[in-house]
C-alpha cells in the first residue's frame, strides 16, 4: 500500500477524516473513477490484495476501516436513490393527475393553429377547473387544444391578438364548470409566456423565453427542461416541481405547500 494511502486510513483511524472524505482521497490516488460512480461500485478486495505489503506491526485494521468507508459509501449512495426514486414518484404522481383529454359527455373543444414569421411576441394563458400543459417545440406554428364544459350555451372562450403583438385567450369563469388548455408553442416566437390557473394541474416543458410568469391557485405544477431570463412562480395550495432549468434569475413564491428543485441553474434565485 502507498505511503498515501496509509497515510489517509490512519487519519480515518485518528478521526481525522471522515468515511466519505476517505473514500474520496483513495478514489482521487487511484485515478479510476469520480467519486459517484465508486460510490457505487466500490468493492475492498482491491484493497484487501495489498495487505502483505503493511509492516506485520502496524496498529490499522485495514478491513475495518475499508470496510467503514465501504458501508458509508453504500449509505450515501442508497440515500442519493431514495432522494431520486421520491422525486420521480412525485413527477410522476402530479403527471398523472394533468390528464389532458379525459373528456366527459358535457365537454365542447376547439382547436386554433396560428402561423409565425416574427418574433418577440408575448403569449397569455389561462384554465379552470382542468389542466394546462404547454411544451415547446422547434416550429412556427402554436397550437392550442381547448377542451371546456360551459354552464350556459352563450358562453365564449375567445383567443385574440393585441398590438400585432400579444396574443391572449380569455373568457369568464363563472360561465364555465372547466377550462383545460393543450398548446404546442413554438420557441423562438415568444418572448414573454403568462399563465393563470384556478384548480388545476399544470405543466411547462422545454420553453425558451426572456420571461415567465406563473400564478397560480389550488395547482399542482411541473417546470422542466426551459431555459430563459427570468421565471417567476407565485402559486398557492400546491406543489411545484422545478428541474432542469437555466435562467438569469428565478422567483418562487409558494404557499402552503413544498418546492421540489432539481438540476436548477440561475445566477440570482429567490424562494
Amino acid at each position: 500500500m502507498s505511503n498515501e494511502r496509509l497515510k489517509i486510513l490512519r487519519m480515518l483511524e485518528k478521526g481525522e477524516i471522515n468515511a466519505d472524505e476517505a473514500s474520496k482521497l483513495l478514489s482521487a490516488i487511484e485515478g479510476r473513477r469520480t467519486y459517484e460512480e465508486k460510490s457505487s461500485s466500490f468493492n475492498p478486495n482491491t484493497y484487501n490484495s495489498n495487505r502483505k505489503n503493511i509492516n506485520s506491526g502496524s496498529s490499522i485494521d485495514v478491513n475495518r476501516i475499508l470496510n467503514k468507508i465501504t458501508n458509508g459509501a453504500q449509505e450515501i449512495a442508497q440515500n442519493a436513490t431514495k432522494l431520486c426514486e421520491g422525486l420521480t414518484k412525485e413527477l410522476k404522481g402530479i403527471k398523472k393527475n394533468i390528464s389532458f383529454g379525459q373528456e366527459n359527455k358535457n365537454s365542447l373543444s376547439k382547436e386554433i393553429n396560428i402561423p409565425f414569421s416574427e418574433v418577440d411576441n408575448i403569449l397569455e394563458l389561462k384554465s379552470l377547473n382542468g389542466e394546462m400543459v404547454l411544451k415547446g417545440y422547434n416550429g412556427d406554428k402554436l397550437t392550442l387544444k381547448i377542451v371546456y364544459i360551459p354552464k350556459q350555451s352563450d358562453a365564449n372562450i375567445e383567443f385574440y391578438n393585441i398590438e400585432g403583438k400579444k396574443y391572449m385567450l380569455n373568457f369568464k369563469e363563472q360561465y364555465f364548470e372547466k377550462v383545460s388548455i393543450e398548446a404546442l408553442v413554438p420557441k423562438k416566437y415568444f418572448n414573454e409566456i403568462s399563465i393563470s390557473a384556478l384548480n388545476c394541474n399544470f405543466s411547462l416543458d422545454s420553453l425558451n423565453f426572456q420571461k415567465v410568469v406563473s400564478d397560480t391557485t389550488n395547482s399542482n405544477g411541473i417546470i422542466e427542461n426551459c431555459e430563459g431570463q427570468n421565471i417567476n412562480i407565485n402559486n398557492v395550495n400546491g406543489k411545484l416541481i422545478i428541474r432542469d432549468i437555466k435562467s438569469k434569475e428565478l422567483k418562487v413564491c409558494n404557499l402552503n405547500n413544498y418546492i421540489k428543485l432539481k438540476n436548477i441553474d440561475v445566477q440570482n434565485m429567490y424562494i
